[in-house]
């Protein structure tokens, strides 16, 4: 189990992705590693599973630095991905299993996606496009929370950690809490927080977001309906900000 977190669009506080990390030093207590651009930031903390080497520390970064990678999960078939790679040249630093998110992503883009065994949840940055990639398994297995502030957008391994920025509403959903008191669950991708959601589920389901102006579509998941129930705003009491 690790932890993930970043934000891209315009952000001046340089020292929130270590404050949404230090909320999940729980999922990752061995290493910590961060990536900050002047339109995105990265962070991950590790939990040494694979590959113990400090090589195997995230996030991952081409060697050009067009590609920004973290990962938390596992993947099954990452061997089946990488001998192709290697033939091809694509030189890996590490024995990690999550490496190979990068170079098949350097590859092929995001066609590689539908190939992934496995328990993850992937986040891309890409330079050039001025894109983020959040690349959730089908079953969901691994979760992965995000909000828009503005004209950014953060994303973390846990609904705690969004909370770590101060722009983040804390408001409650009351129609997920009311699914929740009946189901034990909630639906789509409602959350507790009416302003965060889960990523989607389907096929590998991928949430593409643009960094100019944060802009969402969702490819790789079916359509879902929700029940038609009033809801009102309403504030969180007893919660407070990590």
């Amino acid at each position: 189990m690790c932890g993930i977190a970043g934000s891209v669009g315009h952000r001046t506080d340089g020292a929130l992705m270590a404050r949404m990390i230090d909320v999940m030093r729980h999922r990752g207590p061995d290493a910590e590693g961060y990536y900050r651009s002047c339109e995105a930031q990265l962070g991950h903390c590790r939990l040494s599973i694979n590959d113990l080497s400090e090589e195997a520390n995230q996030p991952f970064v081409s060697r050009d630095g067009s590609v920004a990678v973290v990962v938390n999960g596992e993947i099954y078939n990452y061997k089946d991905i990488k001998a192709p790679l290697v033939q091809k040249g694509y030189l890996f630093r590490s024995k990690s299993d999550c490496e190979v998110i990068l170079h098949a992503y350097l590859d092929r883009g995001l066609d590689f996606i539908p190939e992934l065994n496995g328990m993850f949840a992937i986040a891309i940055w890409d330079v050039s496009e001025k894109r983020l990639f959040l690349v959730r398994d089908r079953l969901g297995i691994k979760p992965l929370y995000y909000t828009q502030t503005g004209s950014a957008l953060l994303f973390a391994s846990e609904i705690k950690a969004l909370a770590a920025c101060e722009d983040v509403s804390l408001s409650l959903d009351l129609q997920a809490f009311g699914e929740y008191l009946v189901f034990e669950n909630y639906f789509g991708n409602r959350t507790l927080n009416e302003k965060s959601s889960w990523s989607s589920l389907g096929r590998s389901s991928r949430s593409i977001f643009a960094a100019a102006h944060c802009r969402r579509t969702i490819s790789g998941s079916p359509p879902c309906t929700q029940p038609a129930l009033t809801t009102r705003k309403a504030s969180i009491t007893g919660i407070s900000r990590p």
